[in-house]
């Protein structure tokens, strides 16, 4: 198998280095990393020969250009502001484009957001956006990773659902719903299996660990 470049962009961030640890699991991959300060990142992982780091903020073409020069696939990590999911988004897309990256994995992930307007859930506007644009590219082509929810994020304190001190679970419904999530680490597992899929473009869903073993992954 051939080298694949990968380059992530928001690679100090908590998913982001997940993903960077699943992805240097094989050894065909080598990296490159994006970030405003990538003294953040982890030593081990910036320590390694297959990994080289380019900083620059997410919205300064003359950094990201030389970043993403030479990628077969770019995948964005950021988590911010609608503006930085949008537009900071974009800015990578057109470099994409202009540089002939095949693919833009973008930063998607938590809820299936494919059924949604505008306007109905106001979070996920700048996926619709980011998706829309990617629509109107010639060269790159976007893939849409969409896992459900962070569980991780979901049982933490930021949520009510889960109360640690009285070990009890708020929930919507009747309380015999499914809930489709998955955790921060199956979803990169997720995801690199996706990323090292030269041929994987357009939606692709997991919901459960079982969606990812070594030699493949299975849509849910």
């Amino acid at each position: 198998m051939s080298t694949l470049t990968v380059g992530i962009a928001g690679i100090t961030g908590k998913f982001g280095s997940l993903l960077v640890a699943k992805l240097l699991e094989n050894p065909n991959i080598v990296l490159r990393g994006y970030a405003r300060d990538p003294s953040k990142v982890d030593a081990q992982l910036a320590g390694s020969s297959r990994v080289h780091l380019f900083k620059g903020d997410a919205y300064d073409d003359a950094a990201i250009q030389p970043f993403v020069a030479g990628c077969q696939v770019v995948v964005c990590a950021y988590l911010g502001t609608n503006e930085l999911m949008t537009n900071g988004q974009k800015k990578l897309i057109d470099a994409c484009e202009a540089a002939g990256v095949p693919r833009y994995v973008a930063s998607d992930w938590a809820m299936d957001y494919t059924k949604l307007k505008l306007g109905d859930l106001f979070p996920k506007d700048p996926m619709i956006h980011v998706k829309a644009y990617l629509e109107t590219k010639r060269t790159v082509r976007g893939v849409h990773i969409l896992i459900g929810a962070f569980m991780d994020t979901i049982l933490s304190s930021f949520f009510p659902v889960w109360d640690t001190n009285t070990r009890t679970l708020r929930y919507w419904g009747e309380g015999t719903e499914a809930w489709e999530g998955t955790s921060y680490a199956n979803a990169a597992a997720f995801t690199a299996a996706v990323v090292a899929d030269t041929s994987a473009v357009g939606i692709k869903k997991c919901r459960s660990p079982s969606c990812v073993n070594s030699q493949h992954y299975i849509l849910c």
